[in-house]
């Protein structure tokens, strides 16, 4: 047995989801590895859909191309009743540049995927299976083995992700739960040829009987056939003969379909669960080792890619020393809520077309063609199917008022940004896909048909110091004067889409999700965003560089007692003091006794520090916001933390923002501690 130093990130499992984990981190110069229990890639076709949203993604990533080179595309779907009208719905009215979805083997994505990771200098170690793993303080413990036997290794590593599956051995390790069940029959699959061949641009569900066919077309002119909740098969799950499934086809499809030359026959059991938990301490979970579903709608590969690109950037900056921890907590509050979304809709999905009530059939055969045939329901189907309806708008990075609906169309933080192409950049034709592939945050920089072009300008010097954060893009319209690298927008067609022909200041996250928007005259709302962000303030040197000097107290209303991770908030905060100095509390609902730190005197509560300066202060505060005044009474300088930790919003964890500083004994000086700090430079 061998033991080795510890890594950054360890990826358990090098399916679709752990190597868009990899690329991701590795994009941003994180050290990874990257370890699968199978010594080849998997030569299966397995998930077959790449949907409109992912195939975004992967244009951000510039692997779009070869996808769209190899796979055949889908425009629609139309469902085959006994009813004389068919239901037919269509996916061209998308608000994608891919209004479409992709048939594609999942042997194929694995390997495009998998030689993205191989140029980023990265190789999968396949054939290492990891058996064990603890946590303890800041460090997890993994023992591998090789599938042969014949080496172990045990290594620690900073952070864990398990993407390894259904049985994920990581979430097991954990004992988080996975609650669910499973649909309580088999289901077949088969990949064949079709005589004669039926319209290739859709794919079909027959639904004559109480249980349907799916028929999805493949590359090659060859088609997947789906066949759930057929009579469960004796021990291993048997895979099913060809005359089995030609027997089914007869029952459920159309008549006179001959079905040849089968190169996939399997049998499998469709379960739904998931965990409520994608996150412990410094291991994480994702793709199906965190949520499994039926395949209807072709969800699941899908869902764990994005569960990836929402993580990538944010585990990079933690495993950076660029952002605090709590910056992972946003992972699981932003994608859970998805998950649970997909679950339910696929359940949905088998229960419409699993009806064994005649009654019931009838009913849904007459109206559903009806129902489908109003564009708000046909769109709004589509938008969930293709997944570009998923966003995170209300979540733990989005401000309150993002909470509430806005006007019809109008992008709000948490939504994903649509792209609008239309725009060109030294000549060239791009989109605004192109303009937010950067592994950082991107500015996008509206100036509007009418707005001052000083406006602009004094909004990109203001956000300059973000520079290396933050990736600033001017998209100026047809008659402003732009610089070598600014975008044309000749048509205005970004302004009219986000709403900004007034001009506008876009801040957009990594993973393509809107992180805030103001007008151009307004930049200090994106910069509240970036400052209140740990990894802008640790690049700008911490706390302690925007605060100044260090003081003898930080007095915070945060609810420090809840902290999951004490020690990290203190040592935040703790860059503001000077050793043997205080950090205060604000704990009205009770007491606990102070809790020792190695870098400061103590950590204590608002009421027992009263009882230290009332004599001082000559007699006891009334109120908590009669605390900085003692403490001044009390000759101390301090500075007053203005942030919040709730029990029920756990993810946001230590937040800087609206923050009044103290710099000297006798005065206050008000404002935001970055403002205010960087003023005074």
């Amino acid at each position: 047995m061998s033991k080795h130093t510890n890594v950054p990130v360890v990826i358990v499992g090098a399916g679709p989801t752990g190597v868009m984990l990899a690329i991701e981190l590795a994009r941003r110069g994180i050290e990874v590895r990257v370890l699968d229990k199978q010594s080849t890639r998997s030569p299966e076709t397995r998930a077959i859909g790449i949907h409109a949203r992912t195939l975004e993604v992967f244009h951000q990533l510039g692997l779009v191309e070869e996808f769209l080179t190899l796979g055949h595309r889908v425009d629609g779907m139309t469902v085959h009743t006994r009813a004389r009208r068919r239901t037919r719905v269509s996916f061209g009215q998308l608000d994608s540049p891919y209004p479409f979805v992709l048939m594609i083997s999942q042997h194929q994505t694995q390997r495009i995927l998998d030689q993205r990771l191989e140029r980023l200098g990265i190789a999968i170690e396949r054939g290492v299976a990891v058996f064990d793993l603890d946590q303890s303080g800041d460090e997890v413990d993994l023992t591998t083995q090789s599938k042969d036997q014949s080496r172990q290794e045990t290594f620690t590593a900073e952070w864990v992700v398990g993407c390894d599956g259904a049985h994920s051995i990581v979430r097991r390790r954990l004992g988080v739960p996975f609650a669910g069940d499973d649909y309580g029959q088999d289901w077949l699959m088969s990949e064949v040829n079709i005589d004669p061949s039926i319209e290739r641009g859709r794919f079909h569900v027959f639904s004559f009987t109480d249980t349907p066919m799916v028929a999805f077309p493949l590359p090659a002119e060859r088609w997947r056939l789906i066949l759930p909740q057929v009579p469960n098969r004796a021990g291993e799950r048997e895979a099913p003969d060809m005359d089995e499934i030609e027997r089914l086809a007869t029952t459920r499809g159309p008549a006179g379909l001959k079905l040849t030359d089968p190169t996939l026959l399997a049998a499998f059991r469709c379960y739904r669960r998931s965990t409520s938990i994608m996150r412990n301490g410094r291991v994480l979970v994702a793709g199906d080792a965190a949520h499994i579903h039926s395949p209807a709608g072709g969800q699941g590969m899908n869902t764990g890619l994005h569960d990836a690109f929402n993580l990538g950037w944010k585990l990079a900056l933690v495993a950076a020393g660029q952002s605090s921890p709590w910056l992972l907590d946003t992972y699981q509050n932003e994608r859970l809520p998805i998950a649970a979304g997909v679950l339910a809709f696929t359940h949905n999905l088998v229960r419409i077309f699993t009806i064994s009530s005649p009654r019931q059939r009838w009913l849904r055969d007459h109206l559903l063609p009806i129902a489908m045939a109003v564009p708000a329901a046909e769109h709004r189907y589509s938008r969930r199917l293709s997944q570009i309806s998923h966003a995170y708008r209300g979540g733990p990075l989005t401000p309150p008022t993002a909470r509430v609906q806005p006007r019809s169309g109008l992008i709000a933080p948490g939504d994903r940004l649509p792209s609008v192409t239309g725009l060109q950049r030294n000549g060239e034709p791009v989109c605004t896909l192109d303009l937010t592939s950067s592994t950082e945050h991107t500015l996008l920089v509206l100036t509007g048909d009418r707005a001052d072009p000083q406006t602009a300008e004094a909004a990109i010097a203001r956000l300059a110091r973000f520079n290396g954060t933050v990736n600033a893009v001017t998209v100026g319209g047809p008659s402003k004067g732009r610089s070598p690298n600014a975008v044309a927008d000749p048509h205005l067609a970004a302004h009219r889409r986000y709403r900004a022909r007034r001009g506008q200041l876009l801040l957009v996250r990594p993973d393509g999700y809107l992180a805030r928007r103001a007008p151009l005259n307004r930049p200090d709302i994106p910069e509240r965003y970036l400052i209140s962000n740990a990894a802008v303030r640790r690049r700008l040197g911490g706390v302690a560089a925007i605060v100044g000097a260090p003081v003898d107290l930080a007095f915070t209303r945060c609810f420090l007692m809840h902290q999951v991770d004490l020690t990290e908030t203190i040592t935040r905060i703790s860059e503001v003091v000077r050793p043997g100095g205080w950090i205060v509390a604000h704990e009205p609902m009770r007491s606990p006794a102070p809790r020792s730190h190695p870098e400061l005197g103590a950590l204590t509560t608002y009421w027992e520090l009263m009882h230290k300066t009332m004599e001082a202060a000559g007699g006891p505060p009334r109120a908590v916001d009669d605390l900085p005044a003692a403490a001044l009474a009390a000759g101390l300088e301090m500075v007053r933390l203005s942030g919040f930790f709730l029990p029920l919003e756990p993810a946001r964890g230590f937040e800087l923002h609206a923050a009044t500083a103290v710099a000297a004994k006798d005065r206050a000086v008000n404002g935001e501690i970055a403002t205010e700090a960087h003023r005074r430079r």
